[in-house]
């Protein structure tokens, strides 16, 4: 029972804190947030042009399959280089 007074007292005396920083802070925390938000967003977007340019990549491995690619190694065979 003393630990669920304590945990309480403890979580009320944080969010007392941190409501009198917000006020205190308010512009600070307010940037801060919206930076972190920034940053969320253009995480999200990078990995959804990888994740795009992955599939576009793979849709166009499957057109070139190495039997439709012409290929160096099928040149005739003949030494161009002999004299």
């Amino acid at each position: 029972m003393e630990y669920l007074a304590y945990s309480f007292i403890a979580l009320t005396g944080a969010w007392l804190m941190f409501m009198l920083a917000t006020s205190i802070f308010q512009d600070q925390v307010s940037r801060a947030t919206e930076a972190l938000f920034d940053s969320i967003e253009y995480s999200l977007a990078v990995r959804k042009s990888r994740r795009g340019a992955r599939l576009e990549r793979s849709s166009a491995d499957d057109l070139y399959s190495p039997a439709q690619t012409p290929s160096i190694w099928s040149q005739s065979s003949s030494n161009h280089f002999a004299a």
